[in-house]
């Protein structure tokens, strides 16, 4: 009779013998990684992060947002024709259940009708581990994912990983993804103030970003100042269309685009990204293009300025060149330039000489219709010349437009008052004064009031931009994470003081 003893002791070497022949047969069938797998649920090691290695969209690398454990993939579902391709990398041990429809296959085609910001839930059953749930949505925004040490960002520059996942890759002939290392800081004054912070990206090399021209230099737009998040992105395209029948290779585009930002796994809203005014989007000559900035309301004195030295001067900043030793030069031609004009010459001779009419007639009725109050005198503004060429003039380009539609920088809703406002912007500079750039500039709004700045055009501006933040549920989350707005009636307090605004400027301009 065998004893006790020994019929545990042949007990527990039984169990090990078929311990160790799964053990053997697991590592004949499966690779190294998995025997760790196994080993790890053997010795009691459960966790359910180990069972899904990586997933997968259409190839690509979803973004995660580690606050609320969701994936977010930017996608085109029109052009996708709804089939999405999930590649879930598991434990060979696991069961893929998406959707209620179980599989062994690590590659899923989603064949229904998909809609964007739905949860497509993704269960991995496993044998071994606890089962996991992965919760994934697909969006029609563009997505930049910033990973750094956020105890060192400020103004000065500090390394970050960059990604940006473009959905309309092939309309915009860009990229699908784009990772680089990049270098980022702080932007912005007066925007410092607000939690959510403006950037200045500077990537390895030059990229095309959403279809926007290549650069290495690009501005991710907080656009804190208001709730609505659409006077930026609206007033930038007004821009563009008061200028799309003049020459293009003359003016330049303001290109913007929406994204929604992630940095370090954590969301943190919507941003405008935008293209910088420097000398590679302006397309000046290397050797003879100057760009200055206007940064303040200081008026320029024109009575010693032939040898500056340094980049700033009264209320201007020199972008280009960048080279110090051709800094008293730059200052000189660009002051002879603007000198006249700026002392009280405003007749049109002197304004022809001086600016691209065209170019300055627009830009007065685009800071008149728009009340754009943080781009008067000097204030926002790029002033280019492009070449050395005698015929050349000067190039006004404005910037950060984030204070239009009459907000105030220190009062966001004194704007249903802003309307009125009509004479600052003419001044100081005297230009209604003179007949002929008066009786053109009616001339120009009589066309663009009929056109591209009509309330029935403007107003589609707005619903449009409005409607395809909607759309992805991109305002909800920016609201949710940022304003807690009611976004819709924003949306229509901002027509509603355009229908206001129309009325004043047109009546003023007729009057002239």
């Amino acid at each position: 009779m065998i004893s006790i003893k020994k019929k545990k002791i042949k007990i527990v070497l039984l169990v090990s013998l078929i311990i160790f022949a799964i053990v053997f047969s697991i590592h004949i069938v499966f690779k190294e990684k998995d025997m760790k797998v196994v080993y790890d649920a053997l010795i009691g090691e459960k966790n359910e992060r180990q069972i899904v290695e990586a997933i997968y969209v259409n190839g690509m690398i979803p973004i995660y947002d580690m606050e609320n454990d969701i994936y977010y993939y930017p996608v085109n579902l029109e052009e996708s024709k709804n089939e999405i391709n999930l590649e879930i990398k598991t434990s060979k041990l696991s069961i893929t259940r998406v959707q209620n429809k179980a599989t062994f296959f690590q590659e899923i085609k989603l064949d229904k009708d998909i809609k964007y910001d739905e949860i497509i839930e993704i269960e991995i059953e496993s044998l071994l581990y606890k089962n996991k749930l992965i919760k994934l949505k697909l969006t029609n925004m563009p997505i930049v994912s910033l990973n750094y040490d956020e105890s060192k960002i400020s103004r000065e520059y500090t390394e970050s990983d960059f990604l940006i996942v473009d959905p309309n890759y092939k309309n915009n002939n860009s990229k699908s993804q784009i990772y680089e290392k990049s270098k980022i800081r702080y932007r912005g004054s007066s925007s410092m103030g607000y939690l959510k912070k403006s950037f200045r990206v500077k990537l390895e090399k030059s990229e095309n970003l959403l279809g926007m021209n290549e650069n290495k230099v690009w501005i991710l737009d907080a656009i804190a100042s208001e709730k609505s998040d659409l006077r930026t992105k609206i007033s930038s395209d007004i821009w563009n269309e008061i200028n799309k029948d003049l020459d293009k290779d003359k003016y330049t585009s303001l290109n913007t685009r929406y994204i929604e930002m992630y940095i370090n796994g954590k969301y943190k809203g919507l941003y405008v990204l935008k293209e910088v005014m420097d000398e590679n989007t302006l397309n000046l000559d290397k050797n003879d293009g100057i760009l200055v900035k206007g940064i303040n309301s200081v008026f320029p004195n024109f009575n010693n300025y032939q040898e500056i030295n340094s980049e700033g001067y009264n209320p201007f900043e020199l972008k280009y060149p960048s080279d110090e030793q051709k800094y008293p030069k730059t200052w000189r031609i660009f002051l002879d330039r603007i000198k006249e004009y700026y002392e009280g010459r405003t007749d049109y001779n002197n304004i022809n000489k001086t600016f691209y009419v065209e170019n300055l007639i627009n830009q007065r009725i685009f800071l008149l219709i728009l009340n754009a109050n943080d781009n008067y005198e000097f204030r926002n503004v790029y002033y280019s010349i492009k070449d050395n060429n005698e015929n050349t003039k000067v190039l006004i380009t404005p910037w950060d437009l984030d204070l239009t539609f009459g907000i105030n920088w220190d009062d966001n809703y004194g704007a249903k008052k802003q309307y009125e406002e009509v004479e600052i912007i003419n001044e100081p500079f005297g230009i209604k004064d003179d007949e002929t750039f008066k009786q053109k500039l009616k001339e120009r709004w009589k066309h663009l009031s009929e056109t591209v700045l009509s309330k029935k055009t403007v107003y589609e501006m707005i619903d449009e931009t409005y409607g395809y933040l909607i759309k992805a549920n991109a305002l909800e989350r920016e609201n949710n994470k940022n304003y807690n707005a009611d976004i819709l009636k924003e949306k229509e307090e901002l027509k509603e003081w355009y229908n206001k605004r129309f009325d004043v400027i047109n009546q003023y301009i007729n009057e002239l």
